[in-house]
């Protein structure tokens, strides 16, 4: 089994709305995945060596998370309201390609999930960095939360 993750930008409204009917948040998040690709990110396996590289670097990404409870299309399911992806969206924005390499080089990969393909591959990392980077950007300018859907 093989743990992947999606990040979805959502309207705080529409999140509201949902957020007490598990299945059909679930059914939005999902449609939003396959017809809004300009609002989501699959993040796939890098979930873990992401975690782990904003810990490094001291943004607090984990305690800006909140629970979404009994999703049933996801293990763990989280988002991080609108006014937090503002803030989150700066600090991912601050970090450089050469700050990020020092960072990636301090990482343990071995207790990263999938840590040996990423020590190998460390420009596919900072590829992708910059993805999320470009991706809280536009949700924080749209004035969005983003859920958090580890599958």
């Amino acid at each position: 089994m093989s743990f992947g993750a999606d990040f979805i930008a959502i309207s705080e409204q529409k999140l509201s709305e949902l957020q007490d009917t598990p299945r059909e948040l679930c059914d939005f998040l999902r449609k939003e995945l396959d017809e809004q690709p300009s609002e989501s990110l699959c993040i796939d396996d890098a979930w873990d060596i992401l975690a782990q590289t904003l810990d490094k670097l001291g943004v607090a990404f984990s305690v800006e998370l909140e629970q979404l409870e009994g999703l049933p299309c996801a293990e763990m399911a989280f988002y991080v309201p609108a006014e937090r992806v503002v803030n989150l969206a700066k600090q991912l924005a601050a970090y450089s390609r050469t700050e990020l390499s020092t960072t990636l080089e301090s990482l343990d990969y071995e207790e990263i999930y999938h840590g040996e393909h990423w020590s190998e591959e460390q420009e596919e990392f900072l590829e992708l960095f910059e993805t999320v980077v470009a991706f809280f950007k536009n949700t924080a300018d749209r004035n969005e939360a983003v859920a958090y859907l580890l599958t």
